[in-house]
């Protein structure tokens, strides 16, 4: 049923000169909304619709602009941007390039933390205890040597995140060779 009406929905809003989202029928050129269109069960389309209200057990609710009149369609473009939540193509485009830039700033701010606190590792120097968190895993040792912008670590310990007391099973004493800011500072 669901996609037999998705389907009808469809080829409704290609005739009327639209594109059809998965909710929403709009005009590409335009940039406004044609109509509104959702197949599904009831209660997640509207909290007011029970299943019993249907038969069928499936609901499909179609909100579209009963008239061309410009003070109508003002009004239409209006309801959908405020009570239903419709973003135009380019505001939905302006909206993921924030999240990119968003996301981007969030991963140079880390990249900028881990590297200052790897400056502090190599500034404090050898014998300094280091903590590296790895798929849940706390390990921490102490850096023997600093070369060629890298730590030497003996790594002496593992527990799992959250818990000192609980330590992986199989875990041997080890030495290796990383970069500073992949480990920070755990005295």
């Amino acid at each position: 049923m669901w996609v037999f009406g998705q389907a009808l929905i469809t080829q409704y809003c290609s005739k009327s000169g639209g594109i059809y989202d998965g909710k929403w029928c709009h005009d590409p050129l335009l940039g406004q909304a044609i109509f509104n269109a959702q197949v599904g069960n009831g209660s997640l389309i509207d909290k007011n619709i029970r299943n019993s209200d249907c038969s069928a057990g499936q609901m499909t609710a179609i909100i579209a602009v009963t008239s061309e009149g410009s003070n109508e369609l003002s009004k239409w473009n209006n309801w959908t941007k405020n009570s239903l939540k419709y973003v135009t193509a380019s505001e939905k485009k302006e909206i993921d390039n924030q999240k990119y830039k968003n996301v981007q700033k969030k991963v140079q701010d880390e990249a900028k933390r881990k590297n200052q606190q790897g400056q502090l590792i190599v500034a404090s120097g050898v014998g300094t205890k280091v903590c590296k968190l790895e798929s849940g895993i706390v390990y921490a040792g102490f850096v023997e040597r600093i070369e060629n912008s890298k730590i030497k670590v003996s790594v002496v310990s593992a527990t799992l995140r959250g818990s000192s007391n609980i330590r992986p099973s199989g875990f041997q004493q080890t030495i290796t060779w990383d970069k500073p800011e992949n480990w920070y500072s755990c005295n």
